[in-house]
């Protein structure tokens, strides 16, 4: 009926075809310029900015070797010979050796990357295949604001800068929060995101986690991937002048935290993430245009439960209740309930992964070690220990749910996280918001993805590459 109805428009209108072949013309000069925009991107703009950054990270390099020598020398390592020594001096120069070479490896792929824009700019420039009837197949509608369910659609697909293709790999993902270590997903996420056959339908986030998720959503909708890359660079890098804060600074504050509480130290309520979450995220336009699906997680102060904000409901401060810790933070109160920390609860949540969203792949992005061999014997150990099974018990019971119950069904899991690295930063680094120190992070983050990559890529959309009832059980 709407057919018909739509026919009887087109003849009634003498100036139809005059205008549809305006629009033609006008949306082939839109999508010429897109196209050329995407080649001076891809061969001129990217290798710029990965030149741009090598002096950076050829710096953080450094200072992580020359750190590790000077500890070395204050711990009496180098009285007892240079194997001894020997270790933490290795460890950064080979952080230096994976900043140039992740450099280089950038500037390398430059040729690639301009093939690739020409072939957008080829697909761009050739107009779309006719109907029968020879009226084009994406017309475009009457409204902006009216937009139709395949209209909409395809607004999401340019906003996310590749097309959902069928031959397409998607991924749910699962991003663990842990404070500042959430730098390591940073780099996570920006290398995956640097792989133009994966698409992204999910994003359950908690604390850190969450942050990650709202900034990853905002990029891809404003810039595509490389919007949401150069988003998740500028937030990660404005939280160091926001919260300058050493490992002295932090354990200072930490021991604040034990004699008073944040209604007693902070009266006013200031968070200073607050302002940096607001220049990032414009949750307006996020909650009516989001490209995947967000999962925040919180906890309810009353019963403890869980509770899941979702992207069409999402503003700052349910975003900052995710990332409210108890000893530092007031309770972020919504409509009457005061919520603190989703980890508490979840971190993140899984089944909401499994529940709503179609993609069978789960990645799993951790922050703190599945399994720790020793028992910690000293008092900071066992306080360490104490928070992280805190924070993790309630993922742990959900993934051993999920493995025992089968609950996954055709769900398949997957797994990155450095539990070496993690293993040897104590809980006062969750704190350390030092530009050097995060862009550590986000170096062994982007090497670790790019490891899971080459290892499991072709196993997207065909079998996990983890036994979650072996990893949680």
């Amino acid at each position: 009926m709407w057919r018909n109805a739509r026919r009887r428009q087109q003849k009634s209108s003498p100036h139809s075809a005059r205008s549809g072949q305006k629009r033609h013309a006008a949306g082939w000069r839109e999508r010429l310029c897109a196209g050329l925009r995407a080649v001076w991107r891809c061969g001129a703009v990217e290798p710029a900015q990965t030149a741009a950054r090598l002096p950076a990270r050829c710096a953080a390099g450094l200072r992580t070797a020359f750190a590790a020598l000077r500890n070395n020398r204050r711990s009496g390592a180098l009285a007892r010979g240079p194997r001894a020594a020997g270790g933490g001096l290795r460890s950064g120069l080979a952080a230096l050796q994976r900043s140039i070479g992740s450099a280089c490896r950038g500037l390398l792929a430059t040729p690639r990357r301009a093939v690739g824009g020409l072939g957008d700019l080829a697909r761009r420039a050739v107009p779309r295949r006719r109907g029968g009837n020879g009226a084009r197949r994406d017309t475009a509608p009457s409204h902006p604001h009216s937009r139709s369910a395949p209209a909409a659609s395809t607004a999401i697909e340019r906003s996310f800068g590749a097309s959902l293709a069928p031959g397409n790999r998607r991924l749910n993902l699962a991003l663990q929060g842990g404070g500042a270590h959430g730098a390591f997903t940073w780099g996570v996420l920006d290398r995956l995101l640097e792989e133009r056959k994966l698409d992204f339908e999910g994003v359950s986030g908690t604390s850190a986690g969450a942050m990650n998720a709202a900034v990853l959503a905002q990029g891809l909708m404003d810039g595509g991937r490389e919007g949401a890359r150069a988003a998740l660079g500028s937030f990660w890098h404005s939280v160091s002048p926001a919260l300058p804060l050493s490992p002295r600074a932090s354990e200072a504050a930490l021991n604040l935290t034990r004699h008073f509480s944040p209604y007693q130290l902070n009266p006013l309520d200031v968070n200073p993430l607050r302002d940096t979450v607001e220049r990032h995220v414009d949750f307006a336009a996020l909650r009516r245009n989001s490209p995947v699906k967000l999962f925040i997680a919180a906890t309810r102060v009353r019963s403890g439960s869980l509770v899941l904000f979702r992207e069409g409901e999402l503003d700052c401060d349910r975003l900052l209740a995710s990332a409210c810790l108890p000893s530092v933070h007031r309770a972020v109160e919504i409509d009457g309930e005061a919520y603190w920390d989703g980890g508490f609860s979840a971190n993140p949540a899984i089944y909401p992964l499994l529940e709503d969203c179609r993609c069978g792949d789960n990645l799993l992005v951790l922050l703190q070690p599945v399994d720790r061999p020793q028992t910690p014997r000293s008092s900071e150990a066992i306080a360490e220990r104490i928070g992280e099974l805190s924070f993790g018990s309630a993922f742990t019971r959900e993934m051993q749910d999920i493995a025992r119950r089968g609950a996954g069904g055709a769900a398949r899991f997957h797994l990155i996280q450095d539990e070496e690295l993690m293993r040897g930063l104590d809980r006062r680094s969750k704190y350390d918001t030092r530009r050097a120190f995060l862009d550590s992070l986000f170096e062994a983050g982007r090497q670790q993805a790019d490891a899971w990559l080459r290892r499991h890529r072709r196993h997207i959309g065909s079998r996990a590459s983890i036994d979650i009832g072996k990893l949680f059980g």
